[in-house]
């Protein structure tokens, strides 16, 4: 099964927490519906019911590697290069790849009993947000709120509702990540062959830490059939506002 989450302001370690406890209660509601219906089975052929063996059992990505790692040692990392390079030499989809590999190491454990396993695949896009707690940050959101209040008034419109925090997919996602270092390890260690596969510089963007400002269009249903924009916006006032904003943060000055 795969999930995708659009997550504010949690962290990587909290996303996998809340997985496994979603996980665990799913396998409990699977073995009880199970163990229903087979008592139902047993009540009618008349034969004694016994509850079923299987137990919750939900492990991260990590936990089952390092299990066969212990077993396997470097045999285990060539294993799961193989898989990547044949499957990129098919041009299969790179989470499909991820799928595989985590298939693979589950058959090498050697372990039977039925498991959910948790792990990440493509595409991780990182959530950031412009938060009024860092300085640096709260100086450019009220910078960028006069800014457009004053285009607004230029343009004789409404003025500008501004979002800390952009609720949809952006390159500028790339420059900056809330997630501190032991979030981006479980990350990374959660995802299938990272670097083969889907190896972005988080870490060097964490470091970077660019603040961002998303000047979007106005429209409904993104990434959809559906989607559309509002023309006179999009296409005579939004590239206004962008110069005009440019032009006033690069002037370095909020009084011109």
């Amino acid at each position: 099964m795969v999930i995708y989450y659009f997550v504010h302001n949690i962290s990587v370690k909290e996303v996998i927490e809340i997985l496994k406890q979603k996980g665990e209660e799913a396998f409990n509601n699977a073995i009880n519906y199970l163990n229903s219906e087979y008592e139902k089975y047993c009540y009618k052929v008349k034969k004694y019911f016994t509850k079923l063996p299987w137990k919750s059992k939900v492990i991260t990505f990590d936990q089952l590697y390092n299990e066969v790692k212990i077993k396997l040692g470097d045999k285990l990392d060539e294993e799961i290069n193989t898989i990547t390079k044949e499957l990129k030499t098919k041009g299969s989809d790179a989470r499909e790849i991820c799928l595989k590999i985590v298939e693979r190491v589950k058959e090498l454990s050697e372990d039977k009993d039925p498991v959910i396993i948790l792990f990440f695949s493509p595409p991780y896009c990182p959530h950031n947000t412009l938060k009024s707690s860092d300085s640096e940050e709260d100086m450019l959101f009220k910078s960028l709120e006069v800014v457009l209040k004053d285009f607004a008034a230029l343009e004789n419109m409404k003025d500008f509702k501004i979002l800390r925090f952009f609720q949809s997919l952006s390159d500028s996602s790339y420059l900056k990540v809330d997630d501190d270092y032991e979030s981006i390890d479980m990350l990374i260690n959660n995802f299938p062959n990272w670097e083969k596969i889907y190896n972005i510089p988080i870490k060097e963007i964490k470091n970077l830490n660019i603040p961002a400002v998303n000047f979007g269009t106005y429209g409904k249903d993104a990434h959809k059939w559906t989607e559309r924009v509002y023309k006179p916006y999009t296409f005579e006032t939004l590239p206004r506002l962008i110069v005009y904003a440019i032009k006033r943060f690069l002037g370095n000055s909020l009084e011109e």
